[in-house]
């Protein structure tokens, strides 16, 4: 949608130069030629208002690279560090799982004397093992979105 900028608006000028333009390129449109066709409206303002515009050029860039130009290695630490932190707890899920079917060796042997084949038993662990992320997951799921965004808006405010 355009701006309606009139000339009786105030603060409006031609060389105040306080506007930002974002446009959605067209399908099938690239960067490369959206950055042809503004060089060319800009060299026509050029010479249309030498007095006016000053700038050299007139860059095209992705919204996405403009947002996060700032924060990216940051934003990327942060995401190794907390998949790192979540490999660790995985590995530590494992551990317990292990330690736990270590000590159930008397159990699964009597329960294979007393005729449970091992699919039963495998079906009894996996059901088991499946019990327990799901409340976990389940009390972590509202606490995600706002977590992402405060965890941005810290980093750099006004970052969506």
């Amino acid at each position: 949608m355009p701006l309606g900028y009139a000339a009786t608006t105030p603060g409006a000028c031609r060389d105040c130069h306080h506007l930002r333009v974002i446009a959605r390129l067209a399908p099938g449109a690239t960067v490369a030629r959206a950055q042809e066709e503004v060089t060319t409206l800009h060299r026509r303002l050029k010479a249309e208002f030498p007095r006016l515009i000053h700038a050299t050029s007139m860059p095209v860039a992705p919204l996405h690279d403009y947002v996060v130009r700032d924060v990216r290695s940051v934003m990327l630490a942060v995401m190794g560090a907390v998949v790192f932190v979540l490999l660790i707890a995985c590995v530590n899920v494992t551990n317990l799982l292990l330690a736990q079917g270590a000590q159930r060796r008397a159990e699964f042997a009597v329960r294979t004397a007393l005729g449970a084949g091992r699919g039963r038993l495998l079906r009894q662990l996996l059901a088991e093992s499946l019990c327990w992320p799901w409340p976990a997951a389940r009390r972590a799921s509202p606490w995600r979105g706002s977590a992402c965004r405060h965890c941005c808006r810290s980093v750099r405010p006004g970052c969506p």
